[in-house]
């Protein structure tokens, strides 16, 4: 993967290295060239202190925009250059500018304060493109993430046992404590239904402690304010779509915009509020564990014709609850199968700890194929 970079941007580059330092664009210039853009401003980072950066360029006109941030600006053929020091960076009290940074010897670090994955990108003209944080992947399926929910992952995903206990890098691997939910939504007896209670077993065998609790209020009820929430907000946010091209607006789609238009503003709030009681009862009764164990959903994955039923994700996704899913199996007809564990808002990494805890007690590895 090529950018074609201006003359500046590969002396600069090329002289850094040439002192014996590392050198990289990056950033936006990276972004915007990988979209077929034409970047407004070229950015470099590099090992070499802001004092080496200077005596590096001694010849040419410097500015010295923000030493104090590790930054210089070389002007060269009437156009600003800015060249940062690699850092890592300390509170933002005037969210702006860091109050304190650290200067680093290592690229990975320096990408990783990085607002955005595709704004973490850095690229050489010999190495190519510098990507730890899924940026590209983001890229190309427009999607926007923040680089430290990637960092979060990475963390435990890469982790040897022992790094990441259940309460979130003390280093002190312990079982964690799950809550068996209870609800008619989640009976009956499909394979994938009955997954929570064969791995609960198993679990609590290797040492976790695992209780049985009853839904705090009726999943359905969760559901039923979730699909007024959908109809109603849907409808607002494509309103003057629908005004204008209604006809040319999928089947699937438009219905759900005139249900929508049929919902009363006092059914709206109602249902906000039942959001709103739903999230705060789980939160309390997720204080007592690391996380809920749930069906993934109410049977093995569906045929091509569909995406599958969500039934059972939406009451995380109403209440604003992390939730993962974790392979245990494969069905009868060979099909995957699976749990979800939930944890409270705000406690990914003990959700991503427990995680890995049952994994490794499950040993259920199954790599694409």
């Amino acid at each position: 993967m090529n950018i074609n970079l201006p003359d500046e941007v590969k002396y600069i580059i090329e002289t850094l290295e040439a002192a014996g330092f590392e050198a990289y664009t990056v950033g936006g210039c990276v972004r915007d060239s990988l979209l077929g853009k034409t970047p407004q401003d070229w950015d470099i980072c590099t090992s070499a202190l802001p004092e080496q950066t200077k005596e590096v360029f001694a010849e040419h006109h410097i500015i010295e925009t923000g030493l104090k941030h590790g930054t210089v600006t070389l002007m060269m053929s009437g156009k600003p250059f800015e060249i940062t020091t690699y850092r890592v960076d300390g509170k933002y009290t005037d969210n702006r500018r860091p109050d304190t940074v650290e200067f680093v010897g290592d690229l990975k670090q320096d990408l990783s304060r990085r607002d955005f994955t595709v704004n973490a990108l850095a690229y050489h003209p010999k190495k190519g493109i510098a990507d730890y944080f899924c940026g590209l992947d983001d890229l190309e399926m427009k999607i926007i993430r923040c680089v430290g929910d990637a960092g979060l992952l990475f963390r435990h995903l890469r982790a040897t046992p022992g790094e990441v206990g259940a309460e979130g890098g003390n280093g002190q691997e312990r079982p964690p404590s799950l809550g068996l939910l209870r609800d008619p939504l989640l009976e009956g007896d499909t394979e994938m239904l009955r997954q929570p209670d064969h791995i609960a077993h198993e679990l609590a065998g290797a040492g976790a402690a695992v209780d049985e609790i009853r839904a705090p209020e009726p999943l359905e009820i969760a559901h039923a304010a979730h699909r007024v929430i959908t109809f109603a907000e849907c409808a607002s946010l494509n309103a003057e779509l629908y005004s204008r091209s209604a006809a040319r607006i999928g089947p699937k789609f438009r219905e759900l915009i005139e249900l929508g238009m049929l919902t009363f503003a006092a059914d709206y709030l109602r249902a906000q509020r039942v959001r709103a009681r739903v999230a705060r009862l789980l939160r309390a009764q997720l204080r007592r564990f690391d996380a809920i164990l749930v069906p993934v959903a109410a049977d093995v994955a569906p045929g091509r014709g569909t995406t599958g039923d969500s039934t059972l994700q939406i009451p995380w996704t109403l209440s604003g609850f992390p939730a993962l899913s974790l392979p245990t199996g494969l069905s009868r007809d060979r099909l995957p199968l699976a749990v979800q564990l939930v944890g409270a808002p705000g406690t990914d990494t003990r959700l991503l700890s427990t995680a890995r805890w049952c994994e490794a007690v499950l040993g259920v590895h199954m790599p694409p194929r």
